[in-house]
């Protein structure tokens, strides 16, 4: 990768602009949440989408019954080339993260027990 204004991997090279400003939209996609995890709120659902190479994820969830950390999966073409890390604040007494793989997997970091909330809002550039 490197860092002259364009964004190369291997022999592609684009601007930010070109990834961000495609004319391409999914839509919101709102995925089946792995077991244990809940909505936190009806006006609030997990829900994914594409504009561009720019996937957004939004998020608001319930992980008390949660047995494992992994909320979701999302599908090729929506995954990141590399791990993504971003850590997030739970509430005033733990602090958490999310990973999101290239396999897909959307993860908690840090889960340690029950989590009542944790609220995500983040942006990545899929692979």
């Amino acid at each position: 990768m490197k860092l002259n204004g364009n964004i190369q991997i291997g022999e592609t090279s684009k601007t930010l602009n070109d990834l961000v400003n495609s004319s391409y939209d999914s839509g919101w996609i709102y995925p089946t949440l792995s077991a244990g995890w809940t909505s936190q709120y009806s006006g609030s659902p997990t829900r994914y989408r594409k504009i561009g190479n720019v996937v957004f994820l939004e998020s608001f969830v319930d992980g008390t019954s949660a047995a494992s950390d992994v909320l979701f999966t999302l599908p090729e073409g929506f995954r990141p080339s590399c791990q993504y890390t971003r850590y997030i604040a739970y509430s005033a007494y733990a602090n958490y993260g999310i990973n999101i793989l290239n396999n897909g997997n959307v993860s908690v970091l840090n889960k340690n027990g029950a989590i009542k909330w944790l609220a995500i809002n983040h942006s990545f550039i899929a692979n």
